[in-house]
Parts: C-alpha cells; sequence; structure tokens
C-alpha cells in the first residue's frame, strides 16, 4: 500500500518568523541551498507520496511564484479564498475533487520534520483501512512550549495545553503534525474548521496513536527554533553525523562544498559563525562578530550588523 496524497500546510501567516516573516513566508525560508517547502516537497516523494497539494492562503504570490519555477512533478498548489484552518483545509481538497474519497493522505507541517524508519510507515498504511486517523507522536522535553496529548491503549483521549499541563513532568509526548488520514470515513464539511474538530475529531471517534520508536524530529516553526535547528544541523554535518535528516539533506544536495568552511562553523562567509544564506557576497563581511551565530537570509546594501541574531536586507531579528 503507498500513499495517495500528500498535504503540506503552508497557508499561516507566519507570525512566529517576526518581522522577516512578514516580507519572507515561512515555507521560503532557506535551508542552506534549499527552502522548508522545497525539502518537504522531496521528502514526501522520498515516502512515495503520488500527488503532493500545498495549500496557501497568506503569501500566495510568493508560493505560486516559487512552486512554478521548480516545475515540480505531481505537485500542485491549492489557494484558499479564506483562511480554513487544517480540518478546512482537508476538506477543500475532498470538495475540489482534489482527492477521491477512497484514497489516504498524509498531512505533514510546512515547517516541520518527522523522520522515521520507513517501515513504521508500511505497518501503519496496513492499518489505516480500519482507523480514520493515525497521528505520529513525539516525544519532546518539559520547557519545548508544545501541547500534551494523553494516550491510552493507542487512542487519543485528551489534548492538554502546554501551560496547563504537569509540569513535574520531565519529558512527555506531543502532536508532530504528521498524520495519515483515511479520507472514506471522513464526513462532509464546508468552509473553516479545526483538524481537532472535523477530521481528527478525538471526542467522537477513536484516532490511532502508536508509538514509533526513534524518530527524529526537527522544528523550524519559530525565530528560536529556526535560528537553534540551522546551528544544529550544520553542526552534524561539520562532525559528520549519521543522524537521519542530516542524512537526507546530504541526499538532496542541501549543502555546498564550495562555500562550507567547516572549520570555523561558516558558511558563505569567512567569518566564524556567520551563515551567509544570500547569493551574493556581504558587502561588510568582516563587520560581523566572530564566534557569534549571525544567520543572513538575504542581504543587499541596507544589511548592517547589530549583533548575533537573523538579517533580511534591513530587516534584524535578535534571537534570545
Amino acid at each position: 500500500m503507498q500513499i495517495d496524497n500528500c498535504l503540506i500546510l503552508s497557508a499561516g501567516e507566519g507570525t512566529r518568523m517576526g518581522i522577516i516573516g512578514q516580507r519572507l513566508p515561512k515555507v521560503l525560508w532557506p535551508i542552506f541551498e534549499k527552502t522548508l517547502l522545497e525539502l518537504q516537497i522531496l521528502y514526501a516523494k522520498t515516502l512515495g507520496c503520488s500527488k503532493i497539494f500545498i495549500n496557501s492562503h497568506f503569501y500566495y504570490p510568493q508560493i505560486k511564484a516559487f512552486v512554478s519555477s521548480k516545475k515540480f512533478d505531481n505537485v500542485y498548489l491549492v489557494h484558499e479564498e479564506e483562511l480554513l484552518d487544517i480540518g478546512g483545509a482537508v476538506h477543500n481538497l475532498i470538495n475540489l475533487g482534489h482527492v477521491a474519497t477512497d484514497e489516504n493522505l498524509l498531512i505533514m507541517g510546512g515547517d516541520q520534520f518527522l523522520v522515521f524508519d520507513k517501515k513504521y510507515l508500511s505497518e501503519l498504511l496496513a492499518r489505516l483501512p480500519q482507523n480514520k486517523v493515525i497521528l505520529f507522536p513525539i516525544a519532546v522535553s518539559y520547557n519545548s512550549g508544545q501541547n500534551e496529548i494523553i494516550v491510552r491503549d493507542e487512542l487519543l483521549q485528551e489534548i492538554v495545553p502546554y501551560k496547563k499541563r504537569d509540569q513535574s513532568k520531565s519529558n512527555y509526548f506531543t502532536y508532530s503534525g504528521t498524520c495519515l488520514v483515511n479520507l472514506q470515513k471522513i464526513s462532509p464539511a464546508f468552509g473553516p474548521s479545526k483538524f481537532f474538530a472535523s477530521v481528527a475529531d478525538y471526542k467522537s471517534s477513536e484516532i490511532l496513536v502508536p508509538t514509533i520508536q526513534d524518530a527524529k524530529y526537527w522544528d523550524f516553526g519559530t525565530i528560536k527554533r529556526y535560528y537553534e535547528s540551522i546551528q544544529k544541523l550544520y553542526g552534524q554535518y561539520t562532525n559528520q553525523s549519521t543522524e537521519p535528516f542530516l542524512q537526507f539533506c546530504i541526499e538532496q544536495n542541501v549543502f555546498s562544498n564550495e562555500v562550507c568552511a567547516t572549520d570555523i562553523h561558516a558558511y558563505g562567509s569567512k567569518v566564524a559563525g556567520v551563515y551567509n544564506f544570500a547569493k551574493t557576497p556581504l558587502s561588510q563581511d568582516h563587520t560581523f562578530c566572530q564566534n557569534s551565530c549571525s544567520i543572513i537570509l538575504h542581504s543587499s546594501n541596507s544589511t548592517k550588523y547589530q549583533g548575533p541574531g537573523l538579517y533580511y536586507d534591513e530587516l534584524f531579528e535578535k534571537v534570545t
């Protein structure tokens, strides 16, 4: 059994990406030589997805231009005239006839990656005909800021907001943002709706949450998480790690050896700690502080050093 369809969630406004996110859509933020969206598409293809859909609302023109420029096979952009939320986005695919109700759907967040042994995918696809939705959980630390899911006998019982969860737990499980949906079991709906109300409605349906061993979770979904994940990924590359997501990135040519300076932990720069993802050299490369991480997403004459953080032309985001 294979995955018939994949939905990459890309309709959001990107408010957690600060002032830079108001200009650069989150899914188009660079991961060295690729973008988040491009890597998600490539990852979905490695999982064997037949058709890949990208939903969009905010920043539709920019995302459309990017997808058109790449000329991906079997990748389709779906524009939402109103923000439908995740549940509404699933129903929209069905209502527009993009997917058949006897097919399955893999949902992935546009800013997160869950990498796991593909044997689990085969096992879960085999269980999907008997289930409505299969959520992929991930263990996180106590200070992750994410909601907790309560699971009993592999079934979702409750979702506890982060601030209300038992703070004495050092680790707990959360929903990774990745799931499988059996479209045949989805009741028709129109307009905006929440995922856990109209699709994974655990209060009225059994929603499966199996254990997935050794899954690796990468989150680029906030300014801080993006900043830290970029450094972590490059650190693993420098140390020649065998971590699964890193290996996927290497296979997809995420890094350019021509601009790697792994000895000083720099990229596209001769200054230690500077990651320059812009396609043009920095006009004032020497002014960037040694050994403090600065990530340049896009540069121009207005890019001025203001300390460690993220840069997009004249925009600067300090990361604390």
